[in-house]
């Protein structure tokens, strides 16, 4: 059987070994930290930047109003009832109920003009 090293130079490389994973541990830390600190700096003045010079893409057409339009009326048939609207990829969708049933009538959301007509009709 072998016994432990106990000897004065053992020890010393043990306590040598320990001293430089020390160091190493040490500056892993450091540069680790630096790193956060410095992606922390580029995400705060990426996020300035884009507030004050804004993000570089054109901005989105803005939706059609009254002021720009003017004023815009359309007719609604006799004993017509508007059962929905909705708003997306350029198109307002307005869904009348009438007598005869239910018809969708699509206009272009920037200039408010009629572009088709949806009847929907019950299968006998």
């Amino acid at each position: 059987m072998s016994t432990p090293d106990t000897r004065p130079e053992a020890d010393d490389d043990a306590k040598a070994r320990e001293q430089t994973r020390l160091v190493a541990l040490k500056i892993v830390v450091i540069v680790l930290g630096a790193i956060l600190v410095a992606l922390t700096l580029v995400v705060f003045s990426t996020l300035i930047w884009r507030a004050v010079k804004g993000s570089g893409k054109p901005a989105a057409p803005a939706a059609a109003s009254a002021t720009a339009l003017g004023s815009v009326s359309a007719l609604l048939p006799a004993g017509g009832r508007v059962v929905s609207t909705a708003l997306g990829d350029g198109k307002l969708a307005v869904t009348v109920e009438q007598a005869e049933g239910l018809v969708t009538i699509l206009f272009d959301a920037t200039s408010l003009r009629e572009t088709g007509r949806i009847v929907w009709t019950r299968t006998p």
